[in-house]
């Protein structure tokens, strides 16, 4: 979420390590060979009387992926110490998205060739026209959309998907595989909005007539759709840009007869996942250390002690899924464990009885410092140092994690009251770890096991070659 005014646009940053640049630019020299596209898949044609053209898409550039102003997604409208009401009012099925960019740019470069028109005659054997390579370029300012999808997801249908069919290096994350377990996606609600939209223009090194031409007819173009384009956006984001965005869903996620390809065991070398060379861990590390922790935490909506303050009332409080006593909030990391133990004796009119509970927990947002590192020197591949406070901080002023157990004590004696105790039995709690964890974890035997044996310890520990805490 950004609504925090203290958020740290670290999204921008992950843009950055994702792309492998500083650029904001995810540029694709080849459409066909990297989305393993037929020539049909990128192939356009437009016939008309008297000519027509053949447009081929060969490449293509979209810019400004690292100038997020606004980022918030998959919200369910949960709301923080929510009213009964606002329990209610949670959203089921429907995840709400919203983003923001200052500048969205796109390039594409495509072959041409002209066709002869439905009047000319053809002959048999004719000579196919020059193919000539044209750019063109087009720029968004100040970019929001605002979406809502409708999702059915039936998770149970994972069970059976290896690992390594969504995510082994001839997989493809977003294909028949992982739309497996999708029952129903579709857009929902869209709405889309800009500053400033840049005329469509030609972008040509090479000084050819044909150029001029194309550039004359999208200055034709751009004159007669510009304005009507920006004055009736929004009919055409419903009637025609979340349509097309749904057809697409349907065919890549939502098709329950797709061939699904098995994984096919590969020896690697190394033979285990390396820490030091992974994309994942580098941008799971920038997150943490930006947003959810840090040295110190920096307080917002999205840090380690708010998702543990999510989780408390979610799992322990609004939607109980385990076993135990009720438990209370009272406030943001503080906590009442409704569970009282009685005692007492009696002789005639004399009695001592008590109470013990229920337990309060105050404080349990007080993470003050959450650190993943690579370690070792030189770095060890398989190794991560962790570094957690809990409780205090050297410069930032945090309150103890502190647990009471409140106790009653009544007692009588020939009939005067000899005892009439209510105290609390304190325990203020302060820590510091700092450990490394070392995991060698197997590449091939991690693809081949499927997201249900993922959830089998025995099936965890199958997969690590050496394993070790430090």
């Amino acid at each position: 979420p950004s609504s925090n005014v203290n958020y740290d646009f670290v999204i921008n940053e992950v843009a950055d390590r994702l792309l492998n640049s500083t650029t904001g630019i995810f540029d694709v020299p080849d459409v066909k060979s990297r989305f393993r596209l037929s020539d049909e898949d990128v192939t356009y044609t437009l016939q008309f009387d008297a000519a027509g053209v053949t447009g081929k898409l060969k490449s293509f550039q979209i810019g400004g992926l690292n100038t997020f102003n606004k980022f918030r997604a998959l919200d369910n409208n949960f709301k923080e110490n929510p009213t009964q009401q606002e329990i209610d009012e949670r959203f089921d099925y429907t995840l709400t998205h919203e983003i923001g960019l200052n500048t969205l740019s796109f390039k594409a470069s495509f072959e041409l060739q002209f066709l002869p028109g439905i009047w000319v005659n053809v002959p048999a054997n004719p000579t196919p026209s020059e193919v000539i390579t044209v750019n063109f370029e087009l720029t968004i300012s100040e970019l929001d959309v605002n979406a809502a999808t409708f999702t059915l997801i039936q998770p149970e249908l994972l069970n059976d998907v290896q690992v390594g069919q969504i995510f082994g290096p001839d997989a493809d994350i977003l294909g028949n595989c992982s739309g497996k377990v999708l029952d129903h996606l579709n857009i929902s609600g869209l709405a889309i909005s800009f500053l400033t939209l840049s005329a469509l223009s030609l972008v040509s090194d090479e000084n050819d007539p044909i150029d001029d031409l194309i550039a004359e007819s999208l200055t034709l173009i751009n004159s007669i759709l510009l304005g009507g384009f920006e004055s009736q956006l929004d009919t055409i984001v419903e009637n025609g840009v979340r349509p097309f965005l749904n057809d697409q869903f349907e065919d890549l996620f939502v098709d329950p007869d797709a061939f699904c390809e098995p994984y096919t065991p590969q020896v690697y070398d190394p033979e285990s996942f390396q820490v030091a060379d992974a994309l994942f861990f580098s941008s799971f590390t920038q997150i943490l250390d930006s947003v959810i922790g840090g040295d110190p935490i920096d307080d917002n909506d999205a840090d380690i002690n708010s998702i543990l303050d999510i989780m408390i009332q979610y799992f322990l409080i609004d939607s109980p899924t385990l076993d135990g006593p009720d438990i209370v909030k009272i406030d943001r990391g503080d906590y009442e464990v409704v569970e009282k133990i009685d005692f007492g004796l009696r002789s005639g009119t004399d009695y001592f009885n008590g109470v013990i509970g229920g337990l309060i927990i105050n404080n349990f947002d007080s993470i003050s410092s959450l650190v993943v590192n690579q370690t070792g020197s030189p770095i060890d591949p398989y190794a991560a140092q962790v570094v957690f406070e809990w409780g205090h901080h050297d410069t930032k002023p945090v309150s103890p994690l502190s647990l009471c157990f409140p106790v009653v004590l009544n007692a009588t004696l020939n009939g005067d009251v000899v005892a009439d105790e209510n105290f609390c039995i304190q325990l203020d709690v302060s820590l510091d770890i700092d450990f490394e964890l070392m995991a060698q974890i197997d590449i091939d035997r991690t693809y081949q096991l499927t997201f249900g044996e993922l959830q089998n310890v025995a099936c965890l520990f199958a997969i690590l070659n050496d394993k070790e805490l430090r």
